[in-house]
């Protein structure tokens, strides 16, 4: 049973490190993806500005790493949340892996003092049923 706890922990693990690792590079991919549109925009500005449009790429420069905090944030949160979820979800499992063990010893028990006392009163039949018999011999003779 140890063995099957144990590898459903290390299958769980694995999962967790996957999400965690698909987690950074959904950031990362997305800082990229910002950080390409916030250059196309800058572009689009300054080329803009060349026809005589006033210069406004500076206001790409603002959020510069705002969004890239945000979603760095938001994936640390998220993959906060899942491993408290996994400790959660791993005490739940030990806790109710104690009551099972502690419910089939106590029905364990119970089987046990059943037979015995099955048992005993067996012996108690076949220890009247030996007295009867000698009692019926014994009144024959």
């Amino acid at each position: 049973m140890n063995t099957g706890r144990q590898q459903s922990e290390t299958g769980t693990q694995h999962a967790m490190n996957f999400a965690e690792i698909f987690l950074q590079g959904t950031t990362r991919v997305m800082d990229i993806q910002l950080a390409a549109v916030r250059t196309f925009f800058q572009y689009q500005a300054r080329g803009a500005a060349l026809f005589g449009a006033p210069d406004c790429s500076k206001i790409f420069d603002a959020g510069e790493n705002g969004m890239s905090r945000l979603f760095e944030a938001s994936a640390e949160k998220t993959l906060s949340y899942m491993r408290q979820a996994k400790e959660t979800f791993a005490e739940m499992q030990s806790n109710l892996g104690q009551a099972i063990e502690q419910r089939v010893q106590e029905v364990s028990a119970q089987l046990q003092t059943g037979l015995e006392e099955s048992s005993r009163i067996a012996e108690e039949g076949l220890e009247e049923g030996k007295r009867m018999s000698k009692a019926t011999v014994g009144k024959r003779e």
